[in-house]
Order: C-alpha cells, then structure tokens, then sequence
C-alpha cells in the first residue's frame, strides 16, 4: 500500500516539474494597423519566463506601409521587454533595420489564455504594438487585436497519479 502511494505521488511529482517549463503556442487574431493592414500568425513562449521563443508573422500592406514576413529563419528577434512589459521586439538585421514590429501585450506571456495588445498611439516611440522601419520616418501602429493560446489540460501522468492516489485512498478504506 505504501509503495503504491510512493509510486503516485512520484508521478505527481515529476508532472509537476516537467509542466514547469512547457511551451505556449499562441496565435494572434484580429489585428489591425492604424492604415487599414492586418498582422496574422503564431508565436511561442516559455510558460517560465514569458519570453519568446518561435515566431511566425505576415503583415499585409496598408496605406502608410508595406507588408512584410517576419519567422524565425528569415529575421532576427532582438530581444523580451525593450519598449516595455510583456512585449517583444523583431527586426530585419540587427540593431534596428527595416523592417521592425514590436509587439506589446496586456498580460504577461506565460499563462497561456487571451491577452489583449496594447493598442500603439500615433508617435512612433515605441510604446505600445508597432511596425516601422529604423527612423520612424515611416511607420503605423497595432488599433485593435489580440493573441490567445489553447489552455493545458492536465497531462497523462498527472491523471495516472491521481487515479493511483484514489486508488490508495479506497482500499485504505477497505482495510
């Protein structure tokens, strides 16, 4: 009996561990620029830190500027928090090449559910979600959007440990 409650609460134990640094996947929807361009597409986080860790983004063209593919093959993250909390930074080449995209999100990155952008203002300062280019001399800004990602359900070995617990419990009763 004392060996079957060791074995579930070891399960229990390394699910817990193991979750501790998972990965979000979140996909943006319904983001609009201030000239009539939409951002679509998905990104990863380390459930830990928040921090950034894939992307994929297509930018369409607007009135004020043109769009552009930002993955992770293809441009260069630049780094978590430049312009402020929970936001991150990707640029063409580094340091601050054309283009740029800076997102900024209500809520930290790694609790996985809907968090809302932060909604860019009309300077290119950099607060809030923005795409530019290096001198701000061209430049427009996130006005509505948010990124959601699918929350966790409990994994396999979790639910096995619970079982075992369960299982303990009642025939502890028994006896």
């Amino acid at each position: 009996m004392k060996k079957l409650l060791t074995i579930a609460l070891f399960c229990v134990s390394f699910v817990s561990m193991s979750v501790q640094a998972s990965i979000i996947e979140w996909t943006i929807q319904g983001a609009t620029f201030n000239d009539g361009g939409t951002l679509t597409g998905t990104f990863s986080t380390d459930s830990v830190t928040g921090g950034l860790v894939d992307y994929s983004f297509v930018t369409s063209a607007g009135s004020a500027f043109g769009g552009f593919a930002y993955t992770s093959a293809s441009s260069d993250f630049y780094g978590n928090n430049i312009f402020g909390p929970n936001s991150f930074v990707i640029v063409d080449t580094i340091p601050f090449a054309y283009p740029l995209l800076s997102l900024m999100f209500v809520n930290s990155l790694n609790v996985a559910g809907t968090n809302n952008m932060v909604i860019g203002n009309s300077t290119c300062n950099g607060f809030g979600a923005i795409e530019s280019n290096n001198d701000c001399s061209n430049y427009r800004f996130i006005t509505a959007g948010l990124a959601s990602s699918d929350v966790p359900e409990p994994a396999t070995l979790a639910l096995l440990g619970l079982g075992l617990l369960g299982f303990a419990a009642a025939r502890r009763r028994q006896q």
